[in-house]
C-alpha cells in the first residue's frame, strides 16, 4: 500500500530529531509572551525583562531576537485593541462652533507704557 504524503511527512519529521533553532526560539518566546506584555505594561523596560528571564533560564535567546519578538507581539496587541471613538470630535450638523476668546476684548496691563525713543542711560 502507498502511504499518503502527510503520513510520509509525519514519519520524516519524527526521524529528523533536530528542531530548527528559529522554531525553538519562537516557541520559547510564545510561552512567555503574556508575562512579557504584562511586565512592559507595568512599566518595566524590555531589557530588564529579558535580563531577568535570561538569568532565570526562562528564555535562552539573545536580546536582539527577544526585542524583535516583543515588538511584533506589542504591535499585534495594539492592532487588536479597539480604537477610541473619535466621533465626539466632529461637531454635529448645524451646531455652533465653540466661542474663542477675542484678544481685543482682553484688558491690557495698565502699568506698561511703550516709549519709542530709547533712553541712552538704560543702555549701560
Amino acid at each position: 500500500m502507498n502511504k499518503s504524503y502527510t503520513e510520509q511527512l509525519a514519519e520524516w519529521v519524527k526521524k529528523k530529531n533536530a528542531v530548527k533553532k528559529r522554531d525553538r526560539n519562537l516557541v520559547m518566546f510564545q510561552a512567555v509572551k503574556n508575562d512579557v506584555c504584562e511586565a512592559i505594561s507595568a512599566g518595566y523596560a524590555i531589557r530588564t525583562v529579558w535580563e531577568n528571564m535570561y538569568e532565570t533560564k526562562r528564555v535562552t535567546i539573545g536580546y536582539h531576537q527577544f526585542l524583535k519578538y516583543t515588538n511584533q507581539a506589542l504591535k499585534k496587541a495594539n492592532q487588536t485593541r479597539p480604537k477610541q471613538n473619535t466621533t465626539q470630535l466632529v461637531p454635529k450638523k448645524g451646531a455652533k462652533p465653540p466661542e474663542r476668546p477675542n484678544p481685543s476684548n482682553q484688558q491690557k496691563p495698565q502699568n506698561f507704557k511703550f516709549d519709542p525713543s530709547p533712553n541712552k542711560e538704560d543702555w549701560l
